[in-house]
């Protein structure tokens, strides 16, 4: 036999290994979003209060989530129910007369990466009741006067609050029960009522006196807020009296000189730089990574099965990589992980609550993300159970040592944001959303501070350690920032002077990260760019710049 002839039996079974060997190198698909419901309809039934949806299959739909809400703008609210591939239809019983729904419909694959876009039917108005015709009464005199029942709410301003950072006021509420509605609202103008903005209020009962503050991000610097307290009871809705507030000049930006780095190895797409301008009269140093996540470069965070290092978790495909969030002595993050749309297990110590005044208390967690198309944001997360995770546009505004706020739902503390983030990261305290920082420093009358509303330890605002941090400047790129501390040539920063200093560069949207000796940035070429004096801590979440696939 020559070197380059077979067998007879050899050249009839070389086709099948050869398919066999072809087969086996194949890559797994990657799942993707299945294509949206066609056919949306939704039509009133006889009894005019139950509405019947139908619409198209959907190819690959396994089963469906059914929704109804009364406007498609903006906010996601729980589905209704989850019904199977068959029948194509569902019906809402219950409708209120007199109100108008959209009733809609998402296909849904076998993971969550596979969940279709929401697709609507058109308004549907539920007709209102007829009013029975009630005769006027017969002339005659004055009817007696009822004396008042007695349930009418009485209000007591005990203090008020204003800072760069919230304004809000302590107040009591009397003659009102425990199990009622009650907040604050707020406006520019006098009196405003439960028809304008409005914070529910924390639960009456164990404190004789409630604080709520609104922070900044719902407001505006210069202008003056209108606050009171409201309670609704039996006999109607009571208002507290006015308190005219005004937030006190916002931080400015931090302007430090910041020179480009050469990083030989990195994509172009990728530019790093460094400063070692002083701060606050301090030596200081730090670095930062930008990024365009929207195209070839890809946002990415890594939760491993245990706990490693940056520079283990950094890989063939990686470019520039950090630590994550806070994690505790499980090695598990003291707060939620989303890694390729996958969402990390639920914990109530770690994710739905945090220890404060020496109980759980429900928290929201400063959240950083990027949506399938690589496009960034900031919001809130409230993460009550293994089943859910709503975000939000504010906080809930819990501080330690005050009354305690009631878990999160679909609409508590805001309304919950229409937002499905591919990857995305819980941290805190929230270092700037919307261009604004909602994050200062003042303690309350019993030593907490008053905008540690994630409970976090209290050296994460007291102290200016090494520092990490994630944000995203008005264009959409992508910010990954450290900075050395605890050592001569560096002396940290605290979480305000990190705001300020993302400000400076043109963040509008940023979080904190944890600090101290998991801080870390590693460089593809170049490898660990920060100070290691504190050792190279293993961290139990990365996040960093990758080569998209």
């Amino acid at each position: 036999m020559t070197a380059h002839s077979f067998p007879e039996s050899m050249k009839r079974i070389l086709p099948v290994f050869l398919f066999l060997l072809a087969a086996c190198g194949e890559k797994t698909p990657t799942a993707t979003a299945l294509a949206e419901p066609t056919g949306v309809s939704a039509v009133l039934l006889e009894d005019q209060t139950s509405a019947r949806l139908t619409w198209n299959a959907v190819t690959g739909a396994v089963s469906y989530y059914v929704f109804l809400r009364e406007s498609t703008q903006g906010y996601y609210i729980d589905p209704v129910a989850s019904v199977a591939a068959s029948p194509l239809a569902y019906t809402f019983t219950g409708l209120t007369p007199g109100k108008s729904y959209y009733c809609g419909v998402q296909a849904m694959g076998k993971t969550v990466k596979e969940l279709s876009r929401i697709v609507y039917s058109d308004l549907l108005t539920v007709p209102k009741e007829e009013e029975p015709v009630v005769p006027d009464p017969p002339v005659g005199p004055d009817p007696p006067v009822i004396p008042d029942p007695g349930d009418k709410p009485s209000f007591e301003i005990v203090s008020n609050y204003a800072t760069s950072a919230y304004i809000g006021i302590r107040y009591k509420i009397g003659n009102a029960g425990t199990n009622i509605p009650h907040g604050i609202c707020f406006a520019e103008h006098a009196e405003p009522t439960t028809e304008d903005a409005v914070i529910a209020g924390p639960a009456l009962g164990d404190k004789t006196d409630l604080l709520q503050l609104i922070p900044s991000t719902m407001l505006a610097y210069g202008k003056t807020y209108h606050v009171r307290p409201y309670a609704t009871v039996t006999s109607g809705t009571y208002y507290g009296p006015d308190t005219e507030l005004t937030l006190t000049a916002e931080p400015a930006a931090i302007q430090l000189t910041w020179n480009k780095v050469s990083t030989p190895g990195l994509d172009a797409g990728i530019e790093v730089y460094e400063t070692t301008s002083t701060l606050s009269g301090r030596a200081f140093h730090a670095w930062y990574a930008i990024a365009d996540c929207t195209g070839g470069i890809e946002l990415r965070v890594q939760y491993p099965s245990a706990k490693a290092t940056v520079e283990n978790q950094f890989g063939d495909d990686c470019q520039v990589l950090i630590n994550g969030s806070v994690f505790g002595g499980s090695g598990k993050s003291i707060a939620m992980a989303i890694t390729d749309g996958t969402r990390s297990a639920w914990r109530a110590e770690a994710d739905g609550q945090y220890w404060g005044a020496g109980k759980l208390l429900p928290v929201t967690r400063a959240t950083f993300g990027v949506d399938a198309s690589g496009h960034p944001a900031t919001c809130w997360s409230g993460y009550p159970d293994a089943s859910y995770c709503w975000f939000y546009d504010r906080p809930l505004t819990t501080v330690a040592g005050e009354a305690a706020f009631s878990a999160c739902t679909a609409s508590h503390p805001a309304p919950a944001l229409d937002w499905l983030p591919k990857n995305a990261i819980a941290g805190g305290p929230m270092l700037l959303h919307g261009g604004i920082c909602p994050t200062d420093l003042t303690k309350s009358p019993t030593g907490y501070y008053m905008t540690n509303y994630e409970l976090w330890a209290d050296d994460i605002f007291g102290s200016c350690p090494d520092r990490t941090a994630v944000g995203y400047t008005a264009d959409g790129k992508v910010v990954l920032f450290v900075c050395d501390g605890r050592i001569a040539a560096s002396k940290g920063a605290y979480v305000t002077e990190v705001a300020q200093m993302l400000r400076g560069i043109g963040c509008v949207g940023a979080i904190n990260l944890d600090g101290g000796d998991s801080t870390a940035m590693v460089v593809r070429g170049t490898g660990r760019i920060n100070d290691s004096t504190g050792g190279s801590r293993a961290v139990c979440t990365t996040l960093g710049f990758f080569k998209r696939p």
